[in-house]
């Protein structure tokens, strides 16, 4: 099952590349949506006002994101603005165990 999302994945980048055109997840689309699941009942709504939609290559250069950076601890991971422990506690578990992570990814590169 692994070999067939690693094949699907690398068809998808084949499709990508070929119409110069960014993937995006139909079930996850780059919007507030895929932010909140209902805007109406999510506690702290100024913070949700302001929140928006990002790829990690608009907020940094492509070259320095890492989706396997050479060094990661546990202790690097922190709650920052969802002040979500649970979460925070979740990734810094899988920081420590890099095959988790590794698991989690059918493609190595950044696109």
């Amino acid at each position: 099952q692994l070999k067939q999302k690693r094949v699907q994945a690398d068809l998808i980048t084949y499709d990508c590349n070929n119409e110069k055109r960014k993937y995006e997840d139909t079930e996850f689309p780059p919007s507030k949506s895929s932010l909140s699941l209902n805007f109406n009942t999510t506690q702290n709504m100024d913070i949700w006002e302001v929140l928006e939609w990002k790829r990690a290559t608009e907020i940094i250069p492509l070259n320095s994101v890492a989706i396997f950076p050479e060094f990661l601890f546990a202790n690097s991971v922190r709650p920052g603005i969802l002040k979500n422990p649970y979460f925070a506690s979740a990734l810094s578990i899988i920081a420590e165990r890099p095959r988790i992570l590794a698991k989690i990814f059918a493609k190595f590169e950044v696109s």
